[in-house]
């Protein structure tokens, strides 16, 4: 296996060959520092034999998906591996004679190739970031990210998947005791999605000198607080002498306050700061964006009844995605392509929390449904109760239904929520940690 320095030097010369078209695929192809060698792509192979013949990508940057057999053994090729388990693969092309690179280390020596020893402390560290593609992820980074900026320090930043145990201890060697951890938000908090948690557990048990803020995070444990796994995550949790959590929502907070040693903040969601309103002349259409994993609390087969519901009322659906295959650009870019769906709406129908919160963010009316441990209604009860063109709601008849849908096709573009005061604690908190880092 070749290093960095090899792939600087081999890549811009060679014709490259993507083996996996997953998330690391879109991962890679996103990567600022990885764009100049998208010209460079032939194709993509991937054993999954539903993805054979599909493309990848959108626009001038579309690449298709062939079958592994497909992979040439020439002097000028060189094979990417994207996906996160790739020794037996590279095994097998080196067997072959054919030069190829694993992504995942690739993008940890991009990441650390950044730091700068020049650069006093505290200098900002915010970790466990999205590398996959959920743009609600990706647009509280954005909104972190311009938060953090009016303190006029370094921002350093590192995706999920280079939080792994190698990359943690890594960054050991790097981050000093002066410096100011901050953890994505968001909600991944707790036993449902795992590996994130794990990625902040990690952080936590790896930094004991410095101060850590979790930025605004939902949790939920499906044991309460009467499982192992919570417990023995309590216990990391309560060893840091300088960790700072702030939560989402009322029902998060509580839970914290009562579990945690720590100081608990509670802040709204970090995609609330911004304002993605524009003058349009027209909205037409309803958007619908559903859920399809273990927070869908809606039936699999009420995606039918919304459709329905909607034609019933004149309408057409507008299908929207968080998760699209074919956002590529930066991600400021790839989140304006996103906004603009909800800017064209006069509904948007969803049961995810930042399709709510998109909603509001841009103006558009929204329908809710809520998530399967109620994370939507809570924050929707927290922090915006009084936006009268946001209703959350529960499965309902498909009479019922559209009667909802007509009434809120009613209504015109909310006011702006202005929620900048919510976020003053954690300013001060911010502040305050800035000054003692500095004192120290």
């Amino acid at each position: 296996m070749r290093g960095y320095d090899d792939f600087k030097e081999l890549a811009p010369k060679s014709r490259i060959i993507c083996h996996g078209a997953g998330n690391n695929a879109y991962s890679m192809l996103n990567n600022e520092d990885f764009v100049m060698y998208r010209n460079r792509i032939l194709f993509f192979v991937d054993k999954d034999e539903t993805r054979i013949g599909h493309q990848l990508g959108c626009g001038e940057n579309r690449y298709e998906i062939r079958p592994v057999s497909e992979v040439v053994l020439e002097d000028n090729v060189l094979v990417i591996v994207t996906i996160c388990d790739y020794k037996k693969i590279g095994e097998y092309y080196t067997s072959n004679n054919i030069t190829w690179f694993p992504w995942v280390e690739i993008a940890k020596e991009i990441a650390f190739s950044h730091l700068s020893e020049e650069i006093s402390s505290p200098r900002f560290f915010l970790l466990n970031t999205p590398d996959y593609i959920n743009m609600g992820d990706h647009a509280i980074t954005v909104a972190q990210k311009c938060f953090l900026a009016k303190y006029n320090k370094k921002i350093y930043e590192f995706g999920s998947s280079l939080c792994d145990e190698e990359g943690v201890q890594r960054l050991k060697n790097y981050i000093r005791p002066n410096d100011i951890i901050f953890i994505q938000g968001g909600g991944n908090m707790g036993s449902l999605w795992k590996t994130c948690e794990e990625n902040i557990r990690r952080i936590i048990d790896a930094f004991k000198e410095n101060a850590i803020v979790i930025f605004p995070q939902s949790i939920f444990y499906e044991n309460g607080d009467d499982g192992i796994y919570f417990k023995t995550g309590q216990l990391i949790y309560n060893s840091h002498p300088k960790l700072y959590i702030c939560m989402r929502d009322l029902k998060s907070y509580k839970f914290v306050d009562e579990n945690y040693a720590c100081k608990s903040l509670l802040v709204p969601d970090m995609v609330l700061l911004l304002n993605e309103r524009q003058d349009r002349t027209t909205r037409d259409g309803v958007g619908v964006l559903l859920r399809n994993d273990k927070e869908r609390s809606i039936s699999s087969d009420y995606a039918y009844v919304i459709e329905q519901s909607v034609i019933q009322c004149g309408m057409n659906s507008k299908i929207i995605s968080h998760h699209s295959n074919e956002l590529l650009g930066t991600r400021q870019e790839r989140l304006q392509r996103v906004l603009d769906v909800y800017r064209s709406c006069k509904l948007v129908i969803t049961d995810r929390l930042h399709g709510m919160v998109f909603s509001v963010i841009t103006g558009t009316p929204c329908l809710v449904f809520d998530n399967s441990y109620a994370k939507i209604s809570s924050l929707y009860e927290t922090w915006l109760n009084s936006v009268t063109t946001i209703k959350v709601t529960s499965e309902l008849s498909g009479s019922d239904l559209t009667e909802v849908i007509m009434s809120m096709l009613k209504t015109s573009e909310n006011e702006k929520l202005d929620l900048t005061e919510k976020f003053d604690e954690l300013d001060t908190l911010i502040k305050n940690i800035i000054k003692e880092r500095e004192n120290v």
